[in-house]
C-alpha cells in the first residue's frame, strides 16, 4: 500500500488465479481507508493494481506512525476451492 496526498495505491500480492476486479475493488478500498485514515471516494485499476481517490477532509490525512495493527477474521461461508488452493474472504478492522 502506498499513500501520497489524495491518492492511494494497493498492489495485490496473493496468487489467486484470474480474480474479477469487483471483489478486489471492495477489499482494496477498505485497505486504503484503514491505512490512510481518509474516505475512499473511488477505486480504479485492474486485478493487479488499484488506485484510490481519497477525501481527507479539511484537516488533511490522518498520519499513522509505525505499524498498523489490524484484526482479521474469515467471512463465514466464503471458503471455496480454486484449483488446488483454498480461497477465503476475510474482513479486517483496525485495532
Amino acid at each position: 500500500m502506498r499513500v501520497r496526498d489524495e491518492l492511494a495505491e494497493a498492489m495485490r500480492i496473493n496468487m489467486e488465479y484470474a480474480p474479477r476486479f469487483g471483489p478486489i475493488r471492495a477489499r482494496a478500498g477498505k485497505a486504503m481507508a484503514l491505512v490512510s485514515g481518509c474516505k475512499v471516494t473511488e477505486v480504479r485499476g485492474d486485478q493487479a493494481l488499484a488506485l484510490g481517490l481519497l477525501d481527507c477532509g479539511k484537516g488533511g490525512r490522518k498520519l499513522r506512525s509505525g505499524q498498523l495493527s489490524i484484526d482479521c477474521a474469515p467471512v463465514p461461508g466464503s471458503a471455496g476451492l480454486i484449483g488446488r488452493a483454498v480461497d477465503v474472504d476475510i474482513t479486517c478492522t483496525a485495532l
